[in-house]
């Protein structure tokens, strides 16, 4: 998941500094519109405020971390799509890097949360059929991953792909994953959260479970193959250095060194990998500045007859 600074600039963006004939800036105009239509983000609003309730910080942690990352991907999907007459090979593979290391991030988070959350959860849950209702019945629950995990399959097929696709066909896919995804995982974050809390205050006295479940949650992500990235992934959502800061002292205060390595790893996320769809934004933005029809028609409309400007703007 490293990424270096060479790596982190969009080529595609260079066209905008370019002298363009009228039909290739409508061209590009067009496509640069059609990215803001049909690229509308899902609602992923955070649940909880953090460090406010234990026992709905352990819920929401996981799942905030995965709507935080997939704003990012909506974003950088939506940034492709504007780029994507122009986009180069370079730049679609770092679309594709992006996409493929954030949907293994998802699927590891979710598979170490069902070990550290339900570990705590299930006698209670066993117990009170009530408190979770049917969605978070162990059945229900393995269905629910199962076809997450087939969302997130579909995610990385887009990004392998990323090689030789064109960028406005990646793009066009990957948003439609990425759709089906958020909303079953939004509705199995809404089951949980409306239903974990009470059960968890219920397991536990004071805010050892808060710490209990983190640090499970910590080291199961730890292992996988993304290591201490993944672990800085799942508090990326937090924002303040001064949480994330007692987040690091509460779960590694008996391992200094882990600590240390632990805040390198998020360091070096925030200035390399996930400045990934930072820079896809950015020259988005820029390209869109260049291309759109409206400055086309400012431009160029009053050098044109107004038969010319509508059969072009049909074409």
């Amino acid at each position: 998941m490293d990424v270096t600074t060479a790596e982190l600039r969009i080529e595609a963006v260079q066209i905008a500094d370019m002298a363009l004939d009228a039909e290739c800036v409508l061209e590009r105009a067009q496509v640069a519109s059609e990215a803001v239509s049909v690229s509308a983000m899902p609602y992923l609003g955070a649940v909880g405020a953090y460090n406010k309730h234990w026992h709905v910080d352990a819920v929401s942690l996981p799942h905030n971390a995965i709507r935080y990352i997939l704003s990012t991907l909506f974003s950088a999907t939506s940034s492709l799509h504007t780029l994507a007459l122009d986009a180069t090979s370079n730049d679609v593979e770092l679309y594709g890097k992006y996409l493929f290391h954030c949907s293994r991030f998802f699927t590891a988070l979710l598979a170490c949360e069902e070990a550290a959350l339900y570990e705590e959860a299930e006698t209670a849950l066993l117990r009170r059929v009530d408190l979770g209702g049917p969605a978070l019945s162990l059945g229900a629950r393995v269905t629910t991953r199962r076809a997450l995990q087939t969302h997130l399959t579909d995610l990385r097929a887009v990004a392998r792909d990323t090689t030789h696709a064109p960028a406005l066909e990646i793009s066009s896919r990957a948003r439609a994953a990425l759709h089906d995804f958020t909303a079953q995982a939004q509705a199995y974050f809404k089951a949980k959260e409306r239903a974990l809390p009470r059960v968890l205050s219920k397991r536990f006295r004071g805010s050892r479970g808060k710490t209990k479940i983190e640090g499970r949650t910590l080291e199961i992500l730890a292992k996988q193959e993304g290591g201490l990235t993944f672990a800085a992934m799942l508090v990326s959502s937090l924002g303040s250095s001064g949480v994330v800061e007692e987040f690091a002292s509460r779960n590694f205060a008996r391992d200094p060194l882990k600590k240390d390595a632990f805040v390198r790893a998020r360091e070096s996320l925030h200035v390399g990998f996930l400045q990934i769809p930072v820079v896809f934004e950015a020259a988005a933005r820029k390209y869109a500045g260049r291309f759109s029809v409206h400055l086309f028609l400012k431009e160029y409309g009053k050098n044109l007859a107004r038969d010319e400007v509508v059969a072009l703007v049909e074409q």
